[in-house]
């Protein structure tokens, strides 16, 4: 990487830094607790589980995520743990 590359990097890197700052500090001010969405695919991921369809959970993941076999799978992993 060039260091004309590696110098916009790291600007958009702390220009994010410092948006994710300020976000923190609104949510904080206005008493906002932000809770991640869950995306769509995770919820169909877990029917699945809970059929004991474990394959085709892993499948769903991959292609909605467009991942290979092993992060699926611990995703799958990560789900079951919290089911």
């Amino acid at each position: 990487m060039d260091s004309e590359a590696s110098a916009l990097i790291g600007e958009l890197s702390y220009r994010i830094s410092k948006l994710e700052k300020k976000i923190d500090f609104l949510f904080k001010h206005l008493k906002i607790d932000y809770i991640e969405p869950v995306e769509g695919y995770l919820e169909e991921a877990k029917k699945f589980i809970l059929q004991n369809k474990d394959f085709e959970a892993v499948k769903l993941v991959r292609r909605a995520k467009a991942c290979g076999l092993h992060e699926a799978q611990k995703i799958i992993d990560d789900l079951k743990k919290s089911l």
